[in-house]
C-alpha cells in the first residue's frame, strides 16, 4: 500500500495545528498544551499520543468516546469538556478514582470499567478526531489522536487500551493492521 491513498481532514475552518495569532482567540479557544516536568524536557522526552482508528465517522467516534468517558465518571473521570467544531474532547482522570465494588452476576455492562477504576494515577488529555480520506474519497473512516496534557503516562496508556478493548468488542475500529498503520503513518507525518 502507498502512503498517499490516505489524507486527514479536519472541516472546521481553524486548523487544530496551526498556532493562533489574534490573542482574543487563545483566551476563548482552548488548546492542547502538553505540559512537562523540567526532567523530560532535559532529556528531550515527548509527551504520549496513542490513536485509535475507527471505522465510523468522526462525529460518531467523537460521540462514543464522549458517552464512554461519561459511562466514566462515577469512576473518575472529571472535566469532559467537548469542543464540536474542532472535534476535540478535553478531559482528566482523577487523582481520587474509586474501586468498584464486587460484580454481580450476569452484569458484564459494567467490567469494561473495571480496568480504568482500580488505583491509575492523575491525567489530564486531549483527544482530536479527524476524518480519513481514503483513496480521494471521503469515507467511514476516523482517526482519534490522544495526547498526555499533564500526568502519568501509564494511566493514558491503560485508559486507551481500555478504550481499544471496548470498541473492538463493538466493532467501531479497523481490524486491518495495515490499513491502521497507514492510517497512523499518514497522521503522523503532519505537523502536530
Amino acid at each position: 500500500m502507498d502512503s498517499t491513498l490516505y489524507t486527514l481532514k479536519n472541516e472546521s475552518e481553524t486548523s487544530i495545528w496551526k498556532d493562533v495569532d489574534d490573542a482574543a482567540s487563545v483566551t476563548s479557544v482552548r488548546r492542547i498544551e502538553a505540559q512537562q516536568h523540567w526532567i523530560a524536557k532535559l532529556f528531550h522526552v515527548d509527551p504520549v499520543k496513542r490513536h485509535l482508528c475507527f471505522t465510523v465517522s468522526k462525529a460518531r467516534a467523537r460521540k462514543e468516546i464522549v458517552r464512554q468517558l461519561r459511562k466514566w465518571r462515577k469512576f473518575g473521570i472529571r472535566d469532559i469538556e467537548v469542543d464540536k467544531e474542532r472535534s476535540i474532547v478535553f478531559a482528566r482522570v482523577d487523582k481520587e478514582n474509586c474501586k468498584l465494588p464486587p460484580l454481580s452476576a450476569g452484569h458484564p455492562a459494567d467490567t469494561d470499567c473495571r480496568v480504568i477504576a482500580i488505583g491509575v494515577k492523575e491525567l489530564t488529555f486531549a483527544v482530536e478526531i479527524m476524518t480519513v480520506i481514503e483513496h480521494g474519497k471521503r469515507g467511514r473512516l476516523a482517526i482519534a489522536r490522544f495526547t498526555q496534557e499533564r500526568g502519568a503516562a501509564s494511566t493514558l496508556n491503560k485508559l486507551v487500551d481500555t478504550l481499544d478493548t471496548i470498541f473492538k468488542a463493538r466493532e467501531l475500529l479497523v481490524t486491518d493492521k495495515l490499513k491502521r498503520a497507514m492510517i497512523i503513518k499518514t497522521l503522523k507525518t503532519l505537523k502536530a
